[in-house]
């Protein structure tokens, strides 16, 4: 438990881990997108679901670096009656498993989006739940995407471009605002 008066304030490069083997509800551990419960790294192990939306679904949601999820454990933002209606932005990287199984789950809210400042990787066992949401590309650095990912609504906002290291697959809309995807022998396929 966190005490809400006094929440955590996280050292540059320090890491909020998540390790219960269980649902857990996120609380004023990660509060803020700045100052006091902004925390730096964030990862998930041990078989453990975050529960983003408890005790605030239209809180937008910040990091200052990486989002880890280790195998086993899933980051949810669409967990019933707690379906966040905010957006959750990864000022670095996005890691989605190792060799195994683990899941981000976009919520099925409008405004429950995903934002990307750093690089995206997806190992082919893993799973990005997008369900409707836009994923979005928005780093001021080159940036990647590893692993064939399938998204619903993409875009590409950063002068530096973005490159793909596999095949990607749009459902809905892609959006090249700003910047140039390189995709080499890579496919983008539009449905």
């Amino acid at each position: 438990y966190v005490d809400a008066a006094n929440p955590p304030t996280y050292a540059s490069g320090a890491s909020l881990q998540y390790n219960t083997g269980g649902t857990y509800g996120r609380y004023d551990e990660w509060k803020s997108t700045s100052g006091a419960g902004y925390p730096y790294h964030v990862q998930l192990s041990n078989n453990t679901t975050l529960n983003l939306g408890n005790g605030g679904t239209g809180t937008a949601r910040q990091i200052a670096g990486n989002l880890l999820i280790d195998d086993g454990s899933t980051l949810s933002m669409n967990i019933s009656g707690a379906e966040m209606t905010a957006a959750l932005t990864v000022n670095g990287d996005v890691t989605i498993g190792n060799s195994g199984t683990a899941s981000l789950v976009l919520s099925s809210a409008i405004g429950g989006d995903l934002f990307v400042k750093g690089n995206f990787s997806r190992n082919a066992s893993s799973l990005l739940s997008a369900n409707s949401r836009r994923v979005s590309f928005n780093g001021s650095t080159a940036q990647q995407i590893t692993g064939a990912t399938t998204f619903d609504y993409f875009t590409l906002n950063n002068s530096a471009g973005l490159t793909l290291n596999n095949a990607i697959q749009i459902n809905n809309e892609l959006d090249l605002s700003n910047g140039k995807m390189t995709i080499g022998n890579n496919q983008v396929s539009l449905n």
